[in-house]
This record gives C-alpha cells, sequence and structure tokens, in this order.
C-alpha cells in the first residue's frame, strides 16, 4: 500500500505548489492576466525569453528547451499515471490474481463466438475486448454472476455472455439506453439465430446503498449462485465510479471489483474527505497529452477567440457566460458574431466586424502564450488524473475490507483516453 501513498503525496505536493494552473479557466487567460498570476516567475521569464516559436512542431516539448521548463515538465511526467513504478499493466493480471487461483483459459474462452462486435466501433471494441477479458479470469476465482454498473446499450454485457458464458445483470438508469440495448439484442438473436440470453437488462438508479442482491433476485430468478458477485462498469460517470466503490466495501457478497471511471468533473467528492479539487481542475483531468501530442496540428483556434471574446462580455457586464460548441471558426469576427447571438445579444448592440477585427488584432501576440499555457496545463492534467485514482485504490486499500486493489492500464490511451481500471479483491 505504502508504494500507491508515496506517489500520491508527491502528485499533492506539486499540484499544491501549481494550484493557481490547475484552478484557472482558460476563458479567463487575457481578462485575468493568467500568464502572469498562474505561472513561476523563473519559467514564465524563460518562456518569453524563447517564445518557443517552434513548439508546435512537437508538442510534447523537448527537455532541452532550457532549465526551468526541463524540470517543470520531467516533474509532471514523473508524477503522470503512466509513470507511477506500481501501475499494472495487462501481462501483470496473472501474477495480481495468482494468489487467489491458478488462472487459466476461462472454459468457453476461444469457443466460435468469439470475437462477436455487432454494431460497435472501433473504440468499443477495444475497450469491450479487454475489458471482458479481465471480467472472465475474475470469474474463475469464484463462480460468478457480473453487475454491469452504466451498462448503457449493453456492449460489454453482451460480450461476456457471448464469449464466457457468463451471467450477467446490465443496470444502466436511462431509459433510452435500456431501450437501445433491447433493440440491440434483438438484432443480435435474429442474426446470430439465438433463442436466449444470459444478459438480463434493468433500468435502475444506482447509489452506494442500491441492494443488488434483491435486484438480483427479482430479475435473475434462474440464477442461485448470486453470493459471489464481480462489479463492473465501463467509463462510469462521475459520483457513479464513487458509489460502486463503496459498495464493494460494504457488501459481503460482492467479491472483486474491475471499474473504469470517467467523467472526473461531474463530481467534486472524494473518498477520504481530506481534500477537494475544484470543477476546473478535475474538467482538466479529462485532457489527454497523449491525444493532442499524437496530433500534428496547433490548438483549435476556438480556445483564443473564446479568451478574446472574454474581453468584449465582461466590457457588457456578461462574463458569466457559457458559449459551448459548434461556433465556426473562419476568423474570429465571425465566431464572435455567432456566439453573440447565440447568447440574445441584439444585433445592434453587436459591434461591427472591422471592431471586432480591432479587437482581436490588438490581443493576437498573446495567442503563442495562450497556446504555451494550455499545454503545460494539460501535463497538469494527467497528474490531476494520478491523484483521482490513487486516492480511490489507496480507499479500497486502507478500508481493510479487500486483500489486493491495483490501478491497471487497460487500453490504447490515444485510442481510449480514460485508460485506467481499479481493480480489487476480498
Amino acid at each position: 500500500m505504502n508504494e500507491y501513498v508515496d506517489h500520491f503525496q508527491k502528485v499533492l505536493s506539486f499540484l499544491r505548489e501549481h494550484q493557481n494552473l490547475v484552478d484557472c479557466h482558460l476563458v479567463d487567460f487575457i481578462t485575468d492576466n493568467l500568464w502572469e498570476k498562474c505561472l513561476p516567475e523563473k519559467l514564465r521569464l524563460q518562456l518569453q525569453e524563447t517564445k518557443l516559436t517552434n513548439y508546435l512542431k512537437n508538442k510534447r516539448m523537448q527537455d532541452d528547451i532550457g532549465t526551468e521548463l526541463h524540470n517543470f515538465l520531467k516533474c509532471a511526467k514523473s508524477l503522470a499515471m503512466d509513470a507511477c513504478p506500481f501501475l499494472l499493466e495487462l501481462k501483470d493480471i496473472p501474477a495480481f490474481l495468482s494468489d487467489h487461483c491458478n488462472i487459466k483459459l476461462h472454459p468457453n474462452e476461444g469457443n466460435n463466438n468469439k470475437g462477436k462486435f455487432e454494431f460497435m466501433k472501433n473504440k468499443k471494441r477495444h475497450e469491450v475486448e479487454i475489458l471482458a477479458g479481465i471480467i472472465s479470469k475474475l470469474s474463475q476465482l469464484n463462480s460468478s454472476i457480473v453487475i454491469d454498473i452504466g451498462a448503457g446499450k449493453g456492449y460489454l454485457s453482451t460480450y461476456i455472455s457471448e464469449n464466457y458464458g457468463i451471467p450477467v445483470l446490465a443496470i444502466d438508469s436511462s431509459k433510452t439506453c435500456h431501450n437501445g440495448s433491447l433493440k440491440r439484442q434483438q438484432l443480435m438473436r435474429k442474426k446470430n439465430a439465438q433463442s436466449t440470453s444470459l444478459v438480463h437488462y434493468l433500468v435502475h438508479h444506482v447509489n452506494e446503498n442500491t441492494d443488488y442482491f434483491k435486484l438480483i433476485k427479482e430479475n435473475c430468478p434462474n440464477y442461485e449462485q448470486w453470493s459471489n458477485v464481480i462489479l463492473t462498469g465501463l467509463h462510469t460517470c462521475g459520483s457513479l465510479s464513487l458509489a460502486i466503490l463503496r459498495t464493494f466495501i460494504n457488501s459481503e457478497q460482492i467479491k472483486s471489483l474491475c471499474v473504469v471511471s470517467c467523467c472526473y468533473h461531474l463530481t467534486q467528492e472524494c473518498l477520504n474527505g481530506q481534500y477537494e479539487f475544484s470543477k476546473n481542475a478535475r474538467m482538466l483531468a479529462q485532457q489527454s497529452m497523449e491525444r493532442i501530442s499524437k496530433k500534428e496540428e496547433s490548438l483549435s483556434p476556438s480556445l483564443f477567440y473564446r479568451a478574446v471574446l472574454q474581453v468584449l462580455l465582461q466590457s457588457m457586464g456578461k462574463s458569466e457566460i457559457r458559449i459551448g460548441r459548434g461556433a465556426p471558426l473562419k476568423n474570429f469576427p465571425t465566431y464572435a458574431i455567432w456566439a453573440l447571438k447565440k447568447i440574445g445579444i441584439h444585433s445592434e448592440e453587436i459591434p461591427s466586424e472591422k471592431e471586432l477585427e480591432d479587437l482581436y488584432t490588438n490581443y493576437i501576440e498573446l495567442e503563442w502564450k495562450m497556446n504555451i499555457f494550455q499545454l503545460l496545463r494539460v501535463y497538469m492534467g494527467s497528474v490531476l488524473e494520478a491523484a483521482i485514482q490513487l486516492e480511490r485504490v489507496i480507499y479500497l486499500q486502507q478500508s481493510k475490507q479487500c486483500s489486493k486493489a491495483a490501478i491497471v492500464q487497460l487500453f490504447n490511451p490515444v485510442l481510449s483516453p480514460r485508460c485506467y481500471a481499479i481493480i480489487a479483491l476480498k
């Protein structure tokens, strides 16, 4: 356990040191002078001296650019989740489970149904195949039924049942998703000439007090061995992940857990109650350094357009405005006119294209600063995600209710940025 605690404390220390950088909102870059407010003086001055005019050629900003930047990036990279020395990979799973049983192929693994991905896109296929394989290995620990929380349209549930012969109770709070899962099940049955399914779909809003065993009895009446349950979720949203972890700790019948979280920004709650991240910080944790690094183009011009627009909105007394997505990006005047109309500004109050162009020109020299500033924040986002994941696995370990708990990188982070799972056993 100490290995995670040590890394977690280093992460928190780094985040506190750069708290202004992670808590700020990028739309305020110009109006709140975030360049001066959020960056350490030595780093800021070094960046101003070099201007990093070629930074777009390599989004990872090589370490030979200067001492202060080198130190910042080196520390951020060393504290990201993928740099934690105790992060597990897929190949480590058999050893992780070895104390509980001798992992081998599931009896149904490799059957003729293996590899069916009807009605899935590539990203979902990648995620479902890997997570289902982990669930199949967990099922070897006990005779199990799987509860798939936030099951959506049932991609994971169906794949687990058809390829590994494991019964699944698929729960989602959305009636629309429930109807979609039933429709997909009917289509697959028709296509594959199936008469029965091991998946039972249920619309239910779950929380940490949900009685899953009552739901199993009511919805899976033919399943008697319900005392050994695997709890899982693929990209469980916001506070749903926390509810799943608490349920695992508080229930004797749930023997194993494998959950992949997402949407950190939809909850400010922490399991240990000892710290709290702002919504801006949690939004930043959603950023993907891997995806940004993979792209060859510059950051979207909408980021700088929005910051310039904030200057105008503030002068109108309307700074607390959310613009949203979908704006045209041909040029700043086009963007600004669209945005102002969207928020209900009358045409006579909207500045002319010439005035808008002049406003943009007044601040264009700040664009390179803002682009670099945002890239530095994205590096911090990786550290924030590490803090969130580490706090959760430490919570499980300190509860003393489980014999093992670990963080595993399951997915390709470019294809699926929320790639980390927490696995725990009792």
